[in-house]
């Protein structure tokens, strides 16, 4: 069994923590962009049995690969991997996945995110799925759904083995006005894509939740942005408030948690006052 690590990377530079191993075939694909032709790139020259995504400016533990290698006995479909974040020096635990459902689950946004550095995955479910090589953002997110469908048995890493470094510099969280446009429209088209799938019926709930995450986190990155304040950045924001207002009664009678609830609520009524309080009290408080 052979597992191959993918990892993106400008310069060529490793994620701390990883190393070359006999166990894996490392794929560092440099000096290629936008982020989806790298990742392209990656699965071309990737020939395991498994495919972990490594971050470049991200970090394992000692014993991410002793983790994930103990997971892989079974041969599930996907290994879950438990992680850490990091938003400038602070450290929060991410809350450990334990569903059942795990297309369901990341289509939420929720307990589980739509990243791969999160999951190692059967190659196999990777036949015929492949990202736009345009994408500058969101490119995970776009291919889990076709890929996570096939899934049937899954394993969990019970230990956080993985880092993910929250930089306002990367392009996830850059907040010009061109890119959270690219976010918002990859978004709105996952209910196509969910739709098309024939998924629609037993996920439209979680689809909509998660997808209303992303539109408003649009919405509050251009909000809290303080050079974004011209024509394009309010049309931008006005058009995820209006997204939020149409759709809000179907959203707050799901069952979504209700800090998210309270956040879109305060989003499509435009109290951006409301939501920086929110924001600086509550999750400034996780971190503290």
């Amino acid at each position: 069994m052979k597992l191959s690590v993918i990892v993106p990377s400008k310069t060529g530079e490793l994620p701390r923590g990883l190393k070359e191993d006999p166990r894996i075939e490392l794929v560092v694909v440099k000096g290629v962009s936008p982020v989806g032709r790298a990742r392209n790139e990656g699965l071309k020259r990737a020939t395991g049995d498994y495919i972990a995504w490594v971050d470049a400016d991200d970090e394992v533990a000692e014993d991410w690969l002793e983790a994930i290698w103990a997971a892989l006995e079974s041969r599930p479909d996907v290994v879950v991997i438990d992680h850490w974040w990091k938003v400038a020096e602070n450290v929060g635990r991410i809350k450990p996945w334990r569903g059942k459902d795990l297309l369901g689950d990341v289509l939420r946004q929720e307990t589980i995110y739509g990243e791969l550095w999160n999951k190692v995955i059967r190659r196999e479910l990777w036949d015929g799925v492949w990202f736009d090589d345009q994408a500058r953002t969101l490119e995970d997110w776009d291919v889990q759904p076709f890929v996570l469908r096939k899934v049937k048995t899954v394993v969990r890493v019970e230990k956080p083995v993985y880092c993910y470094w929250m930089r306002s510099g990367s392009l996830t969280h850059q907040i010009d006005v061109d890119m959270q446009r690219e976010v918002m429209r990859r978004a709105l088209a996952r209910i196509d894509v969910i739709r098309k799938l024939g998924l629609w019926d037993k996920y439209a709930r979680e689809t909509m939740e998660g997808v209303a995450t992303m539109v408003y986190n649009c919405f509050e990155g251009l909000e809290f942005a303080g050079t974004e304040r011209g024509e394009a950045a309010e049309k931008l924001k006005a058009e995820a408030r209006t997204w939020l207002r149409r759709h809000l009664v179907g959203l707050l009678l799901g069952p979504g948690k209700l800090t998210f609830k309270v956040k879109w609520l305060l989003a499509s009524v435009g109290l951006a006052r409301i939501i920086r309080w929110y924001y600086v009290c509550v999750q400034g408080r996780r971190f503290g």
